[in-house]
């Protein structure tokens, strides 16, 4: 739980009973935060406590914040809301707080308050009462579309411009209820922030621009089988010629590639040549791109061009290729200048080499051997944040030994 202890909360100056019952509320709060079986129960009412005695000071907006986080990991869901709805009733629709995640985008509460109760909703279905939650914001009666807006406490962390949030989830919650429609929106979202270097979200600490964010979720909602595969396909190409990013540009080019995969229609002859020539691109147009992503609430680590050489070698292998594939990929590294992009295309070549001429092969021994005396400790694509892999990871440990035994670390 990421929450504010006494140390980050400033006890306000004024009437002297106030403050006296705040430091009180927040050395017990310290206690509680460092004790190893926590009272997540006692943290939440402590936190509703120090925002009800002082709603308009620092520390009582973070409390507020802190609270929520709580009541909502307690499933405490009507308390929760409940707070959410006072949130928006105490706070003018310019009143901020500061952003524990990043001090240079203030979090405007009333906006925040509402943004999140259309998620809350939305969490559970209620995707149209979502969407009148989010009009609310967008009309500005309470809060305005300026500034700031997100949680940037508790589980689900996440925060951006408050008029990018909006638009986002606005669509998201479209694309629920109806996903021709919600198709048809994330393309005019594209369009209407083309560009723009103000469009992006924090999502747990991995910053998305807008254009990557969107398609992401295009890629999520076409690879439902609801959607044929050519307008499925249509989409990802739609989605790539909205692109501003680079970032956005190699993912897509992935995510064109991987659609190939998902669907039996994708897996013809003609379609493999199709996913070459996507991952043969990004490989040669974006080989220096790095991008952090969610998965399954894991912050992984990706270079889409390393991630390219290693689907392109296993697709060779799938549709019996060997020839053909170790022709491209010596062609892709003779034309790598990204260290990290020729360690990836070295190791394709040895696994592929590996399929058709088998363990014992010069030509297999040779590329392994490469991999293990140049690229060995490069990073191997992609891995968790928190736990890097390595090249000489993905080496098999029959051959490591055989070539140059175990090398150390």
């Amino acid at each position: 739980m990421c929450a504010a202890g006494a140390e980050d909360l400033t006890v306000p100056s004024g009437d002297a009973s106030v403050q006296a019952q705040i430091i009180e509320l927040s050395n017990q709060l310290d206690q509680l935060l460092d004790t190893e079986a926590r009272d997540d129960e006692a943290i939440a009412d402590i936190y509703l406590k120090i925002f009800e005695l002082a709603p308009h000071e620092r520390i009582g907006k973070l409390a507020a914040l802190n609270a929520y986080a709580y009541l909502s990991a307690l499933s405490r869901s009507q308390a929760a809301l409940g707070l959410l709805e006072e949130v928006y009733s105490v706070y003018l629709p310019d009143e901020e707080c500061p952003n524990p995640l990043d001090i240079r985008y203030p979090i405007r509460l009333a906006a925040t308050a509402k943004v999140e109760k259309a998620r809350v909703l939305a969490r559970r279905g209620l995707y149209q009462a979502a969407l009148e939650e989010l009009l609310l914001v967008r009309r500005g009666r309470k809060a305005g579309t300026e500034g700031f807006s997100g949680m940037p406490v508790g589980r689900f962390r996440y925060f951006g411009p408050t008029e990018v949030l909006v638009d986002l989830f606005t669509v998201d919650f479209i694309s629920k209820l109806d996903a021709a429609a919600g198709l048809v929106r994330y393309r005019s979202l594209m369009k209407d922030y083309k560009g723009s270097p103000s469009a992006w979200l924090n999502v747990q600490g991995v910053r998305y621009s807008l254009d990557r964010a969107v398609a992401e979720r295009v890629f999520r909602l076409v690879s439902d089988e609801l959607f044929l595969f050519a307008r499925a396909d249509q989409e990802l190409k739609a989605a790539f010629s909205g692109c501003w990013t680079d970032e956005c540009r190699a993912e897509t080019l992935l995510l064109r590639a991987r659609l190939r995969n998902l669907r039996p229609e994708g897996k013809t002859q003609a379609k493999a040549s199709e996913q070459e020539k996507f991952l043969a691109e990004l490989i040669a147009e974006f080989e220096g791109v790095l991008i952090r992503r969610l998965e399954s609430d894991k912050v992984l680590v990706e270079k889409p061009s390393c991630v390219a050489a290693m689907e392109l070698s296993r697709l060779y292998r799938r549709t019996n290729q060997h020839v053909r594939g170790l022709n491209k990929l010596k062609e892709l590294l003779d034309g790598a200048k990204d260290r990290e992009v020729r360690g990836h295309l070295t190791l394709a070549i040895a696994e592929l080499s590996l399929d058709s001429e088998g363990p014992t092969s010069h030509a297999t021994l040779d590329f392994y051997k490469k991999c293990l005396t140049e690229y060995a400790f490069e990073p191997y694509y992609p891995y968790s944040e928190r736990k890097p892999r390595f090249l000489v990871d993905a080496v098999p440990a029959s051959i490591r030994k055989e070539v140059v035994g175990e090398p150390r670390r």
